[in-house]
């Protein structure tokens, strides 16, 4: 019986190493690959403000076998037990808000994508209606991406970059401003996820909050870039791009909401995509609002837009 036993344990052990290695050389062994030692070293030289409290490092075999993920407390790296061989590397930091992976088995589909509302929220489709999918803004994401790693044991040094824009809106001398008690935005053509290739097309909108300050709103949130671009992209704007829509929610000391529309695609576009401030000047508030319900419930098929044009800043 002891014996039946020891063989079922030694069983169940070699079909967990047929999928995954872990951090321990103990309890890494593949009959077809040798386990090697590896050093892994993250570089922030490129950003050194980076305090992650954990990084995720995603080994994906160029030759078929099972892709494995290694977690790493801080943000130094350490010491890996995996067959050698070459590899596609992801690495990003495990404490981002509001990012799923995607396809982690495919390095030529891996993807890190943002987190719709819906799935935060299943009603929120009841309330959003848009055309484009609403996501939830990131946070901060630092990654590498490696199309092919070979491994042969030593140390092995990655290279960090930030993955996130930083973009900000500020709404100048709202008129009224008195009566608002509570401002929500949403942007319009962002990028929803981050691949090998680095190009994500852009049709999704992105909700942010702002704050007031007088006769004043600002707000500020992280992007993943806009219109297919990267932080790290640097090719040009094709000139069939969308347009980029802000708007704007007004809560009312009496209950009632109310929206405001802009077009902003000039002012996105004549900046650099890593860091964008948006400028709304001299606002009036809308003079129609929508049926008095209250409440910050966006849904587009039933607001009273203005359209203002705004010029260049």
């Amino acid at each position: 019986m002891k014996s039946i036993i020891l063989i079922a344990v030694i069983a169940a052990f070699a079909i967990i190493s047929l999928y995954s290695c872990d951090n321990q050389p103990e309890l890494c062994f593949d009959h077809n690959h040798n386990c090697v030692p590896v050093e892994i070293v993250f570089d922030w030289s490129a950003c050194p403000d980076a305090n992650p409290s954990s990084m995720n490092l995603y080994m994906i075999p160029l030759d078929g076998r099972h892709y494995t993920r290694h977690l790493f407390e801080g943000r130094d790296g350490g010491t890996l037990y995996i067959p050698s061989g070459h590899y596609a590397v992801v690495v990003f930091n495990n404490d981002c808000n509001n990012i799923k992976v995607i396809n982690p088995e495919n390095y030529e589909n891996f993807r890190i994508s943002l987190r719709s509302i819906d799935e935060f929220n299943p009603y929120a489709s009841d309330t959003v209606s848009t055309s484009e999918n609403v996501y939830l803004a990131p946070g901060y994401l630092w990654t590498s991406w490696i199309n092919d790693l070979k491994i042969t044991g030593d140390s092995v040094t990655i290279r960090m970059s930030e993955a996130f824009c930083r973009y900000s809106v500020e709404i100048r001398h709202l008129i009224d401003s008195h009566r608002v008690i509570g401002m929500m935005g949403m942007l319009s053509g962002n990028n929803q996820s981050l691949s090998f290739n680095g190009i994500s097309e852009p049709c999704f909108s992105l909700m942010f909050d702002l704050s007031k300050n007088e006769s004043s709103f600002y707000g500020e949130f992280l992007t993943l870039g806009h219109c297919g671009l990267t932080r790290s992209a640097c090719n040009r704007i094709a000139e069939d791009q969308p347009t980029h829509s802000l708007t704007l929610q007004y809560q009312l000391h009496n209950g009632e909401t109310c929206y405001s529309r802009f077009d902003v695609t000039d002012q996105i576009h004549s900046q650099a995509t890593e860091r964008c401030h948006i400028v709304i000047d001299t606002l009036k508030l809308p003079n129609k609002s929508d049926d008095g319900s209250g409440g910050l419930h966006l849904s587009i098929n039933n607001w009273q837009t203005e359209y203002i044009n705004i010029t260049t800043n």
